[in-house]
């Protein structure tokens, strides 16, 4: 039996920026919540005498709760990973791209750029297939002086542990 020699890969949890802090305090009351804002989920979070303690203890900063929350959160092990991701992307040929968002599905990227070039089903095709698409207009459309805006559209697969700085939208 051959024996699988291939290393699993580090898991890489996802980047402060990636995550966002939401403090509540009043009156007797106080709560401090670190969320992964890909999901909306609490990642950790303190409340009342708790966010006392862990600020005595060191693990909470009051200058600085997302820092001091995010620090405490990747210390015990509890970050999600950061997952592969599609970009999906158009422009024109020598720029940077004029439309980039990101989508946690390649089916999400491919519908996205279908719906937004109102692409016919043989360039959906090709684009869900090839993951890349000149954006050439036939005779017909030409007549029609019909425009694409954009050059190109594509789509690639990502593992950065902020899939957010890729989104037009963030």
């Amino acid at each position: 039996m051959k024996k699988d020699t291939k290393t699993p890969q580090a898991i890489k949890p996802v980047s402060i920026d990636s995550t966002d802090c939401r403090t509540w305090f009043e009156r007797d009351r106080q709560h401090v919540n670190l969320i992964n804002k890909l999901t909306d989920q609490t990642i950790v979070e303190w409340w009342d005498e708790s966010v006392s303690e862990a600020i005595e203890d060191g693990f909470l900063n009051p200058k600085d709760y997302h820092q001091s929350a995010y620090e405490y959160a990747r210390h015990i092990g509890i970050l999600p990973a950061a997952l592969k991701h599609w970009i999906a992307m158009s422009g024109s040929h020598g720029c940077l791209p004029d439309n980039c968002e990101v989508f946690e599905t390649r089916k999400g990227a491919v519908d996205s750029l279908v719906s937004l070039f109102e692409l016919g089903r043989t360039r959906a095709a090709r684009l869900k297939k090839t993951g890349y698409l000149e954006l050439t207009l036939s005779p017909i459309e030409q007549a029609q002086d019909v425009s694409f805006g954009a050059d190109y559209c594509e789509i690639t697969q990502c593992d950065c542990d902020n899939p957010l700085e890729h989104s037009d939208n963030q």
